[in-house]
């Protein structure tokens, strides 16, 4: 699932006003997008960390002639010895991020339900809004079909329709 900054905002406001009028949390109507922000921050924070750590990989591998097909083994053993997740643990560990502002926020004046089942509901809008990978993969190869795949001019174009497409649908 890869997170899509230009989204964050409607994720955001999607996750408080879901919460909300389920009777999972309860927010004073002036702190709402105090708490729409915190979120948002949250999940910048994560793409940072995210970004910091492949530009460390990236250095650290230039320094010691790692070769490049070694990237992910790499990022794997930096992530473990920090304590950091990617993937779906990332998204997880985001998820409960989330929560715990709930909980240490001033925000959020109190919360009602079970974690387990905020975070499945949290989980459903990500995955609305984040797992679109493969809808995104699949249109871009449609309109592809007259190119053989595998080719340079193949990959050159694939990049271009797949960033034309996440504009198209406000990714980027």
């Amino acid at each position: 699932m890869k997170l899509y900054p230009k989204k964050f905002d409607q994720v955001a406001a999607e996750i408080v006003n879901l919460l909300t009028e389920d009777g999972d949390i309860e927010i004073e109507a002036p702190n709402r997008e105090e708490v729409v922000q915190d979120i948002v921050a949250i999940m910048n924070e994560y793409l940072s960390a995210e970004s910091r750590l492949r530009e460390e990989v990236s250095d650290l591998m230039a320094q010691k002639g790692i070769p490049s097909t070694e990237f992910g083994r790499v990022k794997r053993i930096l992530m473990e010895e920090r304590g950091l997740k990617s993937g779906d643990e990332g998204i997880e560990w985001l998820i409960d991020q989330i929560l715990q502002s709930f909980m240490v926020g001033s925000h959020v004046e109190e919360v009602y339900a079970e974690d387990r089942l905020m975070k499945r509901k949290i989980l459903t809008i990500f995955k609305k809004h984040f797992d679109i990978e493969e809808k995104l993969d699949k249109e871009v190869r449609s309109k592809l079909k007259n190119i053989k795949e595998g080719t340079p001019t193949w990959d050159i174009e694939y990049k271009k329709v797949l960033r034309q497409t996440q504009k198209r649908w406000g990714l980027i």
